[in-house]
């Protein structure tokens, strides 16, 4: 998710598209193919793939700190 920089200044994507991630095929759709709409597109449901990830993470999280606190069986 945060390797965007890195990515883009040493290979960008390159050779072909062997090193691209999700952030990079964003950047190319949005800016070098000028699709506005679709780039958009994929932002929102990169978004939303983040955000229930990260939902997981902390229901996981909470459910393991609470059994291990003893308190559920």
């Amino acid at each position: 998710v945060k390797s965007f920089d890195i990515i883009f200044a040493i290979t960008q994507g390159g050779p072909g598209s062997a090193s691209e991630t999700i952030n990079l095929y964003l950047y190319s759709v949005a800016f070098a193919y000028y699709d506005i709409g679709y780039g958009s597109a994929i932002a929102v449901i990169f978004f939303l793939l983040i955000v229930a990830l990260a939902a997981v993470m902390l229901y996981v999280r909470q459910r393991m700190l609470w059994t291990e606190m003893g308190g559920g069986a």
